[in-house]
């Protein structure tokens, strides 16, 4: 479950349980889940709000999640 303290969302990282932590809501293939800052930044997610703006521009094609992953991996 996810509270909002201050406009922060705090809850329970669903992928790597840290609890009571602020979490975000990403894509993780067609699953949707809430991810703390650290696993989205580690598995290189895009936070739901961010590919909402970068399809909402023009700027996105579902390649990109590969194209990211490719890049910080080498």
């Amino acid at each position: 479950s996810v509270s909002t303290r201050g406009g922060i969302a705090l809850g329970d990282c669903e992928l790597c349980g840290a609890m009571k932590v602020s979490v975000r809501s990403v894509k993780t293939g067609k699953t949707e889940v809430t991810a703390c800052a650290r696993c989205v930044d580690k598995m290189n997610l895009i936070p739901k709000r961010l590919r909402q703006v970068l399809q909402r521009l023009g700027q996105w094609h579902p390649l990109l999640d590969l194209q990211l992953h490719a890049r910080k991996t080498i």
